[in-house]
């Protein structure tokens, strides 16, 4: 499954919750969508949410399948959302999640629309996924002792080659 097929299977699951959250809006949110070049101008003049939501797919299967063209496309319907206020933002939030929720579970926990990943929280994410969610267990009092007894024998065993080599040494100066 691709990626844009996520994002356009999601939008269609929030296509009634989208539907009435844009009552009344529709044309300040196809104005916002024109704006960046999400729709055509006949679409933003009708202002018809159906022909919105057509126009924002055919938009998506338009566009390469780099990932970050997909998250490009989507951040704008999201920032248009988000430019309306009060319940169209409340459903840009909602979506977003949906949208990083199911893109995390199609492929293997990659991340989608965030704004930024540190290294540290990329390999971290990675090592969960290979790992798993193993929780880290403390070792116990014999394993501690083991540990230590491990470490007395190799420092035992260290310590008599160094013996050896100094004391070849001081024979090697002496003669």
């Amino acid at each position: 499954e691709d990626l844009k097929r996520v994002v356009s299977d999601v939008c269609q699951s929030y296509y009634a919750v989208l539907s009435k959250a844009l009552r009344g809006k529709t044309r300040q949110f196809a104005q916002q969508l024109f704006q960046r070049d999400i729709i055509t101008k006949p679409v933003m003049k009708s202002a018809d949410y159906e022909d919105i939501m057509r126009n924002f797919d055919a938009g998506l299967e338009k566009i390469d399948d780099s990932k970050e063209n997909v998250e490009l496309h989507c951040r704008h319907l999201l920032e248009s959302l988000d430019k309306l206020e009060g319940e169209p933002a409340k459903v840009s939030k909602e979506l977003k999640k949906k949208w990083q929720e199911e893109v995390s579970k199609k492929f293997n926990g990659m991340f989608f629309l965030v704004e930024e990943i540190t290294q540290a929280e990329e390999l971290e994410r990675v090592q969960k996924n290979l790992l798993g969610t193993l929780p880290k267990r403390k070792p116990n009092r014999k394993q501690k002792k083991d540990e230590q007894n491990r470490s007395s024998q190799l420092f035992l065993q260290y310590y008599d080659v160094i013996l050896e080599i100094f004391s070849d040494n001081i024979e090697i100066s002496e003669a």
